[in-house]
């Protein structure tokens, strides 16, 4: 991990050692997902997080062990098609990976209107993690 992850993550309680790389194999065998390197980086160095990134921004970034089950529970194949659940705020936001787009964007979604449309939240997912503040303000 670079030194720009280790310090978003400095807050964070981390699940560590990071995911294996048996883990991140089945993933991407059950998901049919090309995730983006960024992310599987993030795996390998914390397998899931949780806490404040700030003084009000609090994000959950689940175990690999729990997304395939989150994702087939929440309905996002059904309700958000080409999208991947990959975390969320602690409360009614969902963030996901827009499958279908070039890059590979995060977008994000109330879980309790998950027909909506995904508003975008950032290109990228270090783009996500250092924008989080930004992004809460507009979203």
């Amino acid at each position: 991990m670079g030194q720009g992850y280790d310090a978003l993550t400095r807050g964070l309680n981390l699940n560590q050692p990071g995911a294996a790389e048996s883990q991140i194999a089945e993933l991407l065998e059950e998901s049919g997902v090309k995730f983006p390197s960024a992310y599987l980086d993030l795996l390998r160095f914390t397998n899931g997080a949780e806490g404040f990134i700030d003084s009000e921004n609090y994000i959950i970034i689940f175990r690999i062990e729990d997304l395939i089950e989150y994702n087939e529970g929440y309905g996002i194949p059904e309700f958000a098609p080409g999208c991947f659940l990959f975390a969320s705020d602690g409360g009614g936001s969902a963030y996901l990976f827009d499958t279908g787009a070039a890059g590979m964007p995060i977008v994000g979604i109330p879980f309790d209107s998950l027909m909506e449309r995904p508003v975008r939240l950032a290109g990228s997912l270090p783009e996500f993690l250092y924008d989080l503040v930004r992004i809460r303000e507009i979203w």
